[in-house]
């Protein structure tokens, strides 16, 4: 399965039927950035720390698989130059429209963050990129791509899922009946459907996840030739935060820097 082709539609899909993740920011949140209140997420509801950007203004941002009309818009609101790029059609559109309506200049690209070829060595000083490896195969390109479009102590601002969270249901575990480990890890979900499950999925557009494990997301920066200089963690807050969330962080964010 082409898993980039078949998420391509899934998103479309959720951003034609906006649902949460992709609800672009209000015109009042812009305001708030262009006057210096300002905030966005990598990884659930808590806010990136403020030191992790060490200034916005005229920052040359990638936002990569963060498209919708959120976390480019407010970057560029508070001043950074921004270019967005992500697979789905109708979250760049959203994006472009927001950054018409608010005179952003957001450079509006649809592509997918497993080829980041059309942009030069060191062209950015920080790329952003909210929740989306769960969406793709191969991350160690991914992480070189980003070394290599940085810029000298370049900035890779990165939000995932534990891998943990993979092993259990969605919204397993009622009242005190506790939470049965189900999957084993990499977990990928069209090898834990049937093949007529993964058919119908398709059909309806479904977004298919794949876990990624710690080795590959924080070793695999280190391998790359980053330094891991910060993480946190996040619950989700949602009304589908699988049960675990109850108990621990579902949610972490790296800051690492191009060595």
């Amino acid at each position: 399965m082409d898993i980039e082709t078949v998420n391509r539609r899934g998103w479309n899909k959720a951003t034609a039927e906006r649902c949460p993740w992709v609800q672009p920011v209000s015109a009042e949140t812009v305001d708030r950035a262009r006057s210096g209140d300002w905030a966005v997420t990598l990884a659930g509801p808590r806010a990136v720390p403020d030191h992790w950007f060490g200034g916005i203004e005229k920052r040359a941002i990638l936002c990569l698989g963060s498209g919708g009309g959120q976390q480019a818009v407010v970057l560029a609101a508070a001043g950074a130059r921004v270019t967005s790029l992500d697979i789905s059609d109708e979250q760049v559109r959203r994006d472009q429209e927001m950054s018409d309506e608010h005179a952003l200049g957001i450079n509006c690209v649809r592509g997918t963050m497993t080829d980041l070829s059309r942009f030069p060595e060191s062209s950015f000083d920080v790329v952003f990129n909210p929740v989306s490896i769960t969406y793709i195969d191969d991350v160690q390109s991914l992480w070189r791509e980003c070394h290599r479009v940085l810029n000298p102590k370049g900035r890779l601002m990165v939000g995932t899922i534990n891998p943990y969270s993979f092993l259990f249901e969605e919204n397993e575990g009622v009242g005190d009946q506790g939470l049965i480990a189900k999957y084993s890890l990499p977990f990928v979900e069209e090898d834990v459907l049937s093949a007529d499950e993964v058919r119908r999925a398709i059909a309806r557009n479904m977004i298919f996840c794949r876990s990624h494990s710690l080795e590959e997301i924080i070793g695999g920066q280190a391998r790359a030739g980053f330094a891991i200089t910060d993480l946190v963690e996040s619950r989700r807050t949602d009304a589908r935060a699988p049960s675990i969330n109850r108990l621990c962080p579902t949610y972490f964010a790296t800051l690492a820097v191009k060595v």
